[in-house]
C-alpha cells in the first residue's frame, strides 16, 4: 500500500506544471482577482509563481511563490495624485485608460534593467497567464516564450473583458445592447436598450475606447515590449494566439452577451468566513444595536484625496445612525465620530459581511466587493468611481438589491435616505438572496472549471478550442468595408450602363 502511494505521488509530481501569473504593477486588487485560480492550481500540485512589479513587497500569498521586481517609487507621486484626482473629481472616460498603460510601460522599462526580471524571463514555463490590462511585461513574456519554446499563454480579465478585446476575440458584442464602463454618474442612474441616448452614449464610449486602447495604447505597449526582443506587438495577434481567456466577472449577473467556449468564467464562487476578532465581535453584538453597517471602498480609492464635502457627508450621515453599529474602513486624517462608529484602517471584510448582525454594505462597487456582498447576502449602497463600478451599481439597483450615491452630488441627507431605505425595506434582502441562489448554483465550481481547462491546455501544449474565423479578419474585412465598397462599385457600374 505504501509503495502504491509513493508511486502515485511520483506520478503526480512528474505531471506538475510550472505556471507563471503576471499581474498589473503594484495592484493588490488585480492580484486579489488572480490569486484564487493560482491557489487552486497550486493545491493540484502545480508549481505556481506570481510575478509582480511593486514599490515594496506585498507579503505572502498562501502557497504561491512570489517573485517581486522592486521599482523605485516616484519622488513627487505625480502619477498617484493625478489618478486620485480623476477617481474623486471626474467622470470615468475611455481616454483615461491610456494612463495606466503608461504606468505598466514605465514599470517594464525599469524592470528590464534588473536581474530579478531576467531570472523569470530566462526560465522555462508550461503556461504563462497575464493580466488583461496595463501589463506589457506579461504580454512580452508570453509572446517571447511562445516564440522560443512554444509555450502556451492565457489572458486573465480581472473584471469583465473590455469591449475592444472582445472584438479581437471576434465575439461581435454590440455596444448598443448594454451600458459601458463609462456610463455617466448623473441621476437617475439609467440605461435602456430602447433609449436612443443610452445606445448613443455606449457606442460613443466604445469608439473612444477603440482609439485609446486599440490604437494608441497598442502603439505605446509595442514600444515597451520591444525592449525584451519582441517586435511588432499587436492586440490582434496576442488574442489570436491565446489558449484561454479567464474572466473574473460573474457570468450570471448582466445583460445577455456573446461568449466563446475559450472564455472561462472563474469568478463565480463563494468562500467561507471566520469569527470576528474579539474586539469587533463585542462591538457589533451590542444588545442596543439594530444591526451593523459596514463601509469600505477597497484598496485603490484613497480617502486622503477625497473632497472635504464628501468626507463631511459621510461623517454626518454615519453619526446619524445611532441605532446601529458602524464600522468604517478608513485611512486618512483624524475624524470626529460618535461612539457607535468605529474607524479602522483594515477590517476582515468577508467575516464582517457574513456576520449575522450585518445589515448593510456601503461600497464603491469593485468586483470583489460585489461578489462578497452577493455571497454574504448583504444589500448595498454603492458610490462608484471608475471602471466596472458604475455598471455594477446600475445592475444592482435594477436587480433590486442596491441603492446609488453620486460622488459629485452626495450630501448627508441623501446618504441617510438611501441607507435608511434599505435598512427598513426587506425587499432588498430578498433580492440579493435570490442573486446568491443563482450565483453559485452550478454543477461544478467556477474554479474547478478553470483548473480543468488549464490542465487540459498544459497537457496539449496549445489551445484546445476552435478559434473563431473572424479573429483572422482585418478591420477592413471585419467591418464589411470590402463588401460595402464592392456593392457601391457594382451599383455605380449598373447605373452608368
Amino acid at each position: 500500500m505504501r509503495l502504491l502511494i509513493v508511486i502515485l505521488n511520483f506520478f503526480a509530481l512528474t505531471n506538475a506544471a510550472k505556471i507563471l501569473f503576471v499581474s498589473f504593477t503594484n495592484s493588490k486588487s488585480h492580484i486579489g482577482s488572480m490569486l484564487p485560480l493560482a491557489q487552486a492550481l497550486s493545491k493540484r500540485g502545480h508549481e505556481v509563481t506570481l510575478y509582480v512589479e511593486v514599490y515594496k513587497q506585498l507579503g505572502d500569498f498562501n502557497g504561491i511563490k512570489s517573485h517581486y521586481v522592486i521599482l523605485k517609487e516616484p519622488e513627487d507621486n505625480w502619477a498617484m495624485n493625478t489618478f486620485m484626482d480623476r477617481v474623486w473629481n471626474h467622470e470615468g472616460a475611455p481616454s483615461g485608460m491610456v494612463f495606466p498603460h503608461l504606468i505598466g510601460n514605465e514599470a517594464l522599462s525599469e524592470a528590464v534593467t534588473q536581474d530579478d526580471f531576467w531570472t523569470v524571463a530566462n526560465q522555462t514555463w508550461d503556461l504563462i497567464i497575464s493580466d488583461e490590462v496595463f501589463t506589457p511585461t506579461g504580454y512580452g513574456l508570453a509572446l517571447m516564450h511562445a516564440e522560443r519554446h512554444g509555450t502556451p499563454h492565457a489572458v486573465f480579465s480581472t473584471t469583465d473583458t473590455l469591449h475592444v478585446f472582445t472584438t479581437m476575440l471576434s465575439l461581435n458584442r454590440n455596444p448598443a445592447l448594454g451600458p459601458s464602463y463609462y456610463t455617466s454618474h448623473k441621476e437617475p442612474l439609467y440605461w435602456h436598450a430602447a433609449d436612443f441616448v443610452s445606445r448613443l452614449n455606449s457606442v460613443r464610449s466604445t469608439m473612444v475606447e477603440y482609439a485609446s486602447i486599440g490604437i494608441l495604447s497598442e502603439w505605446l505597449t509595442s514600444r515597451a515590449i520591444n525592449q525584451i526582443g519582441h517586435i511588432d506587438f499587436s492586440w490582434s495577434h496576442y488574442y489570436q494566439t491565446a489558449a484561454l481567456v479567464y474572466v473574473d466577472y460573474p457570468d450570471r449577473f448582466t445583460w445577455p452577451i456573446a461568449n466563446g467556449n475559450d472564455l472561462i468564467f472563474v469568478g463565480s464562487f463563494c468562500t467561507g468566513s471566520k469569527a470576528l476578532p474579539k474586539e469587533l465581535e463585542e462591538f457589533v453584538n451590542d444588545p442596543s444595536s439594530k444591526g451593523t453597517v459596514y463601509v469600505a471602498f477597497g484598496s485603490v480609492v484613497q480617502w486622503p484625496f477625497a473632497p472635504k464635502r464628501v468626507v463631511n457627508a459621510f461623517v454626518d450621515a454615519l453619526n446619524n445612525l445611532t441605532e446601529y453599529r458602524v464600522i468604517w474602513s478608513y485611512k486618512g486624517t483624524p475624524l470626529t465620530v460618535k461612539s457607535h462608529v468605529r474607524l479602522v484602517e483594515w477590517a476582515p471584510q468577508i467575516d464582517l459581511l457574513h456576520h449575522p448582525k450585518t445589515r448593510l454594505f456601503v461600497s464603491h462597487g469593485g468586483l470583489k466587493s460585489l461578489k462578497e456582498a452577493i455571497c454574504s447576502e448583504t444589500p448595498v449602497v454603492y458610490m462608484p468611481f471608475f471602471a466596472e463600478q458604475i455598471r455594477t451599481a446600475m445592475i444592482g439597483k435594477q436587480l433590486g438589491f442596491a441603492e446609488y450615491l453620486n460622488k459629485f452630488t452626495i450630501d448627508a441627507p441623501m446618504m441617510i435616505r438611501r441607507m435608511s431605505k434599505i435598512l427598513t425595506d426587506d425587499s432588498y434582502q430578498h433580492s440579493i438572496s435570490r442573486q446568491k441562489s443563482l450565483f453559485d448554483d452550478r454543477i461544478a465550481s467556477s474554479l474547478q472549471e478553470g483548473v480543468f481547462w488549464t490542465e487540459k491546455v498544459i497537457l496539449q501544449g496549445k489551445t484546445v478550442f476552435f478559434k473563431r474565423s473572424g479573429m483572422k479578419l482585418s478591420w477592413f474585412q471585419f467591418l464589411h468595408l470590402d463588401l460595402f465598397i464592392g456593392m457601391i462599385s457594382i451599383l455605380a457600374i449598373v447605373a452608368r450602363s
